[in-house]
């Protein structure tokens, strides 16, 4: 009966440590396996029933095999229930001892059942120190101590009379039997309470997990709402922003080209700063626009085919007052280039934010724009400076935002770090990629890929189209191209007075018009 108890309490416990791993668990199930199979082997003699022809030889040496690494195992119990009372030392230990009589089981019957004495003697030390220990760990109120000192003084009594009355009189009794079954009441009632614990800490930690989860819903939503409040912000912001910009640029380009009469040269440089400083302010204010509606998919790309050497030339252009007083060359290497695949807005956006960064971190040598035509009908476009370099480890993260290289070159070169990650988003919204090749201390190069246009499309001729783009930027209408004008055209020379409609809502807009 008892053998048959054991069995089922040790295949228990060994399926609850599979499926929820626990080694008291799983070290308590094999115990209760092996003294079922002595237990089957001496009082009970089930396996006279079940396996009537077996030799006495391997009867003896299985119920032998059985008592000795059943201390071996319960070493192993006490040290995963409790490591600082019973530590690895003694485990090893009781270990060993239970290794070395199980090589006795290799001599002959009448002579390894003699030596059986020494092995009770281990076990009594067993007994004292396995007692000791977990009486330590009540002491240091070790969970479920208290119910495991009961059941191993349980054990430890019915184990200590049946090995004393073995050595006396040579007689097996029952004591260890009736000690062991309290041993396993108490101990699955230790299991139990262990897993109810831990049940009752799984729901605690669930509920407190829902709780959690609700309020990080709230806050995901409270930040979506901010979230949401900061891009209007953004977008208002840079709406509003532009047309004061427009303004102060429209009408310091019309002082420089003489609406309010005759300038000095100095005052002719300011405004030019005032002007360029202007641009600047009104590409960084389109770049957070544009930020804004690229974080939520709202740009939308007008594709048409572009020129992209007419393109660069433009830019050059528009980017020479970034040169001031640095000795450096612009250099448009053109050659015979298809046309691209583009917005033109927004590759002109591109290439400013490139040339730009390119002037600004290059004190003297050139900025260069090269071109390769590549497979899959893609053209590289890269742009090339002898600037500052950027360090190897900092050349992927300039691609995110509201980042830079070093924390020192906003300070130095100014920027908010914004620019190469609207750039980078543009040009994978094109389809195209973005890398970047640099050596710090000997410059960069930036190269992008844009897709070309249909084949149906010609080349153009670049030369008259540059001449056609860069010169409203490049030259200023002087008199003799006036009186060209006029000539051509002598109906312009009325004296009658003639009007023009200005429509405005923007007072600063109608005064750049009137200029």
């Amino acid at each position: 009966m008892l053998a048959a108890i054991l069995l089922v309490l040790g295949v228990y416990h060994l399926i609850l440590n599979m499926i929820r791993r626990n080694p008291s668990a799983f070290w308590f199930g094999l115990f209760c396996l092996l003294f079922a199979m002595r237990s089957a082997l001496t009082g009970e003699a089930i396996h006279k029933l079940w396996f009537p022809e077996l030799d006495y030889r391997i009867e003896i040496t299985l119920e032998y095999l059985a008592y000795y690494y059943s201390i071996a195992v319960f070493a192993m119990m006490l040290h995963s229930l409790f490591p600082a009372e019973f530590p690895r030392l003694l485990r090893n230990l009781f270990m060993g001892y239970s290794v070395l009589f199980s090589l006795t089981l290799l001599l002959p019957t009448e002579q390894f059942t003699g030596l059986i004495i020494g092995y009770h003697v281990a076990a009594l030390a067993f007994i004292i120190v396995g007692t000791t220990a977990v009486g330590l760990a009540f002491k240091r109120r070790r969970a479920s101590a208290g119910t495991f000192l009961l059941a191993a003084l349980i054990l430890a009594t019915g184990s200590t009379v049946d090995i004393l009355i073995n050595i006396l009189y040579h007689i097996s009794t029952a004591y260890t039997s009736l000690g062991l079954l309290g041993f396993i009441i108490a101990q699955t009632i230790v299991i139990a309470r262990r897993y109810a614990a831990a049940f009752q800490q799984v729901e605690s930690l669930s509920s407190s997990l829902e709780a959690n989860n609700a309020e990080l819903d709230k806050k995901n939503i409270e930040l979506t709402r901010l979230d949401r409040l900061k891009d209007e912000f953004l977008a208002n912001t840079s709406h509003e922003l532009r047309t004061p910009l427009h303004g102060i640029i429209g009408i310091t380009e019309s002082i420089l080209q003489g609406a309010a009469g005759p300038i000095s040269k100095p005052v002719g440089q300011n405004l030019r700063l005032v002007t360029t400083s202007g641009r600047r302010l009104s590409n960084l204010v389109n770049d957070i626009l544009d930020f804004s509606k690229l974080q939520h998919g709202d740009l939308v790309l007008k594709r048409t085919a572009v020129d992209i050497g007419s393109m660069v030339d433009t830019v050059m252009v528009l980017s020479r007052p970034l040169v001031g007083v640095k000795d450096i060359k612009l250099i448009n290497a053109k050659q015979d280039l298809p046309l691209v695949d583009a917005d033109e807005n927004r590759l002109e956006q591109i290439l400013i934010n490139l040339i730009g960064n390119a002037i600004k971190f290059t004190k003297e040598g050139s900025v260069t724009v090269q071109y390769s035509t590549l497979p899959d009908g893609l053209l590289e476009i890269a742009i090339v400076d002898t600037g500052i370099g950027i360090p190897e480890d900092k050349q992927e993260l300039i691609f995110e935002s509201f980042t830079q290289a070093d924390g020192s070159i906003a300070r130095e070169y100014g920027g908010t770090g914004i620019g190469l990650s609207v750039t980078r988003r543009l040009v994978e919204l094109h389809g195209g990629t973005i890398r970047v090749n640099s050596i710090q201390g000997k410059g960069s190069t930036f190269a992008f890929t844009l897709p070309v246009a249909g084949h149906d499309l010609k080349h153009i001729d670049q030369t008259t189209e540059n001449e056609r783009l860069v010169a409203p930027w490049a030259e200023e209408v002087d008199e003799e191209t006036v009186g060209e004008m006029l000539r051509a055209n002598p109906e312009m020379e009325d004296e009658e007075v003639r009007r023009i409609l200005i429509v405005d809502d923007d007072p600063i807009n109608l005064q750049v018009l009137r200029n």
